[in-house]
């Protein structure tokens, strides 16, 4: 048992303590929940392609996850359930889906990255500063008042100092050299194949259809396959993100976790969180070309340091 197994238990019970190991798991599960299933459906390919974690890439806590825990101080495990409950109200914590982003190392825990940024600001406890400030000092001394007054600094924080942490992480991204680099999007491109193959079989593409797709298709499958595979060599796709690849408010992201986790939209939040739609956006912020999705409106579901 780590460090955070405390925090975690109190913010989101029932995940792993490792952020990274909840992000994955969470995304697999909002994706297909396995590999195989991915192969059959080009929508959940998609989401997991490029949600999953590139390069040196961190899982970051938008709310804070040792900050947040100084609320829960001596409280008593119903109270704990009550605080959870509350703060969820203005988007998840702890280490649900839509509270944790991947950023590049040196924007998450870098000189210049998203935590050093925070701890000047007051929106991060930090043991060796001597003199907390801002929201910190506010939490601190909440976490000998009652319940009702930790609440109320707690709202402050989900609202104020998320939205301004997530604003910075976006500011950050996106001039970001990561946010520049093409997407490998074969596996959705595979998936496509496989449904158009199987929808001019007739052959049903409900998960999980991956042998039962095979089977019933045998040789004839194959073949179409194949036949798709040199239409799309004829006519290349397009596998570029450009700047558009990943943002940290991610609203279409986080009401698909909200959907599945129970966690709520940042959209809902009374802050001032900008948000910028820039990911899976039906209708062109994605450019991956003909062919490889469905324009049918569902393309917007959707290594650790300090977090």
């Amino acid at each position: 048992m780590g460090i955070r197994r405390g925090p975690v238990d109190n913010q989101s019970p029932g995940l792993a303590e490792s952020a990274m190991g909840s992000y994955q798991s969470q995304l697999n599960q909002l994706a297909g929940g396995s590999d195989k299933n991915r192969k059959y459906n080009s929508d959940n390919a998609v989401v997991y392609e490029i949600l999953r974690r590139q390069g040196d890439e961190e899982a970051h806590h938008k709310g804070i996850l040792e900050t947040l825990d100084i609320l829960y101080k001596d409280l008593d495990d119903q109270e704990s359930a009550e605080l959870t409950a509350h703060l969820n109200k203005y988007g998840g914590i702890g280490n649900m889906l839509s509270n944790l982003v991947n950023l590049p190392k040196d924007l998450h825990t870098g000189p210049g990255g998203i935590h050093p940024y925070a701890i000047a600001q007051g929106y991060q406890y930090h043991s060796n500063t001597k003199e907390p400030k801002g929201l910190v000092k506010d939490m601190i001394t909440a976490s000998t008042m009652p319940l009702e007054q930790r609440m109320e600094v707690g709202t402050r924080y989900m609202t104020e100092a998320v939205p301004a942490m997530t604003n910075r992480i976006n500011d950050m991204l996106q001039f970001h050299p990561s946010t520049q680099t093409p997407l490998d999007l074969s596996a959705v491109r595979s998936a496509r194949h496989r449904e158009i193959a199987a929808e001019a079989l007739g052959l049903p593409m409900q998960l999980p259809s991956g042998n039962n797709v095979r089977k019933e298709g045998g040789e004839e499958l194959d073949t179409l396959l194949n036949n798709v595979r040199k239409m799309d060599r004829d006519e290349p796709i397009s596998e570029t993100m450009s700047t558009k690849r990943r943002f940290a408010s991610k609203p279409a992201v986080e009401e698909a976790a909200r959907q599945t986790y129970g966690g709520s939209s940042r959209s809902e939040s009374p802050g001032t969180n900008r948000e910028r739609a820039l990911i899976i956006e039906a209708g062109g912020d994605v450019n991956i070309g003909p062919g490889v999705l469905r324009s049918n409106g569902k393309n917007g579901k959707n290594g650790n340091g300090h977090h």
